[in-house]
């Protein structure tokens, strides 16, 4: 389904620019906060990501089975391929450099994608004309980690985890914040013995 794979390609490309734009348009809509919990989380998965990765490194499916991107005549395979100098390259070679002009995500498990569609959705989902098409756009670029990612499924639920962790993590930093800007904002009587 040509048109599918379409929606599909761009919600997966869609990655960095929510990751741009969603913070501003958070602010714009008076909700600081939430621009800085949604990088924040960000950055944690992204971290978790590259941690767990280490011990973990994998190929996507495209690579593995040898997937040509002829032999799908709709679905782009590009970036189930991109990465793979970078891959290979940090694991084999001593004098590895990375360029940030030639720098691919040489991440595959888990799902850095699924952690950012999870975390943008949830971030736009108390602002009522974001919610939906976040939410819509999100879903279609867990989907296509899996078409044009080249994800396993256990990458995906990887990623889900690593996003839900971040959550959490996210959430009590700033309950905490919360609990110490009202602490210090209300005096706290003193009682003294007669």
């Amino acid at each position: 389904m040509p048109v599918l794979s379409w929606l599909l390609m761009h919600a997966y490309s869609s990655f960095a620019p929510q990751l741009l734009v969603l913070p501003m348009l958070l602010i714009l809509l008076g909700h600081p906060g939430s621009a800085f919990a949604l990088v924040l989380g960000y950055g944690m998965a992204g971290f978790g990501a590259s941690v767990i990765s280490v011990w973990f490194p994998a190929l996507g499916a495209h690579v593995t089975y040898g997937i040509a991107s002829q032999a799908l005549s709709s679905v782009n395979v590009h970036f189930g391929y991109a990465f793979l100098n970078e891959f290979h390259a940090v694991r084999d070679q001593a004098t590895f450099v990375l360029s940030v002009a030639k720098a691919q995500g040489i991440l595959t498990f888990p799902s850095l994608h699924t952690a950012v569609a999870i975390l943008c959705a949830a971030f736009a989902a108390s602002h009522v004309w974001l919610r939906y098409p976040i939410l819509v756009l999100n879903v279609l670029m867990v989907v296509s980690t899996l078409t044009h990612g080249g994800h396993y499924v256990i990458d995906v639920i990887a990623g889900m985890v690593l996003a839900l962790l971040a959550l959490l993590a996210v959430g009590a930093i700033r309950r905490s914040a919360l609990v110490t800007r009202v602490s210090v904002a209300i005096p706290v009587p003193t009682f003294k013995a007669r």
